[in-house]
């Protein structure tokens, strides 16, 4: 039986550890080698997503815009980012210099998804230790 929890601990701390890395690159990257920029929320729509787990769910998209360092116009579309924001609104995103189209939000919901894998992958390490115990 612990050969069996083991596996399941050791594939849990597997998992989570390569969605952190996963999320820290995606969440750091453009943050250290992108720009940071201004940009205005163009428009926002809610749809309804039926039938998800027990009932539904709703999804928000946001259009923003942004001018790049070398005068460049971007309209970009964010699926759940800037929670409350309205058209109008002034919102921050970091995009890659080098190729504008790579964009993302500047909130914190990537570190706290991140901060949350590094934990799941400690805690399934303490349960292997755990399973191995006799």
């Amino acid at each position: 039986m612990k050969y069996i929890a083991g596996f399941i601990f050791a594939l849990m701390a597997l998992l989570s550890t390569v969605g952190a890395v996963y999320q820290g690159y995606d969440f750091f990257d453009l943050r250290i080698r992108g720009l940071k920029a201004p940009a205005q929320v163009l428009s926002t729509s809610s749809s309804k997503m039926t039938n998800v787990g027990s009932g539904h769910s709703y999804t928000t998209t946001r259009t923003v815009a942004f001018v790049t360092a070398d005068g460049t116009p971007v309209i970009h579309e964010f699926r759940d980012e800037f929670s409350g924001a309205k058209a109008g609104d002034t919102v921050s995103v970091f995009y890659n210099p080098a190729n504008p189209r790579e964009i993302i939000a500047g909130t914190f919901f990537g570190l706290g998804l991140f901060l949350s894998l590094i934990i799941f992958a400690l805690l399934s390490v303490l349960g292997i230790q755990f399973a191995w115990e006799d």
